[in-house]
């Protein structure tokens, strides 16, 4: 959707953060009423206002390695983030990494390995994109772990009201700074905005921030993953595009690392079942 809107990353952000910060509010607006949404957000600035600007430079530095290298680099090097997210879960809220984690880690970024190696290719002139790359993944680290403290004492909608309005504000003076049009743009554009907005804010952020109460991180981040490999096959069901040996073995990785992860929690249902009565 991001390449299909054609909007810069600049206007982009602004649109798509803001749009859905304000969507948000107008509809808690009712069920919660605005003196409740920001006394919750008042008593929270801080923790808002830094999770926010995490989330921005997380976002803008992945937006910056996707234009300044190659997208299998970019997706390479981004895909180093649950690293950082599982040190820092373990320094701030003491969660081990289990072995079964482990290996659904090895499992899947091999398959990530796989799936993007035949468009692998370092260059010096791409430096810069390629640091920015794993910059990326230690914001979005950096923005999970901020987000998982200060969910701990937040509602998750209003969490998502105030960091998407930190993160737009940022994106709207990123705007102006590279004197960026916020406007102007044909209907096609903005149905991309939307979209943005719909699927990867609402249905991706949104959701991931409220599991944070339910599930453990590592866990989280080691399933953020098979996104790659999940979006080749649903671009061959699609779009009709061909899943060449490479993506097939990725795939079958991807499937063992799924099963790897889920295995604990199998066994529990299996062992649960197996002593009820009939």
């Amino acid at each position: 959707m991001i390449k299909w809107s054609h909007v810069p990353p600049e206007a982009l952000g602004t649109w798509r953060l803001l749009g859905a910060s304000l969507i948000l509010f107008l509809i808690f607006l009712f069920k919660d009423g605005a003196k409740k949404i920001f006394q919750s957000l008042r008593e929270n600035i801080q923790w808002i206002l830094i999770t926010g600007t995490f989330f921005f430079f997380h976002l803008w530095s992945y937006f910056y390695s996707a234009q300044n290298t190659k997208i299998a680099n970019c997706m390479i090097l981004f895909a180093t983030n649950p690293l950082f997210t599982a040190l820092g879960a373990y320094l701030i809220f003491r969660e081990k990494l289990t072995k079964y984690l482990i290996i659904s880690y090895a499992l899947a970024i091999t398959g990530l390995y796989l799936l993007l190696s035949s468009t692998l290719q370092f260059n010096p002139h791409n430096l810069k994109g390629e640091i920015a790359g794993v910059i990326s993944a230690f914001f979005y680290s950096t923005y999970v772990l901020s987000s998982k403290k200060t969910r701990q004492n937040l509602n998750n909608w209003h969490f998502a009201i105030g960091i998407y309005a930190v993160c737009g504000v940022w994106f709207l003076l990123l705007s102006f700074v590279n004197s960026v049009p916020l406007t102007g743009y044909n209907e096609r554009s903005w149905l991309g905005v939307l979209g943005t907005i719909i699927v990867p804010t609402f249905m991706g952020h949104a959701i991931f921030t409220y599991l944070m109460s339910y599930l453990n991180i590592n866990w989280m981040s080691c399933g953020k993953l098979l996104e790659p490999v999940f979006s080749a096959s649903i671009a061959y069901f699609l779009f009709a595009e061909t899943l060449n040996a490479s993506t097939q073995i990725a795939f079958l990785f991807t499937f063992l690392a799924v099963l790897v992860l889920f295995y604990p929690k199998l066994t529990k249902v299996s062992v649960g079942t197996s002593n009820e009565k009939p």
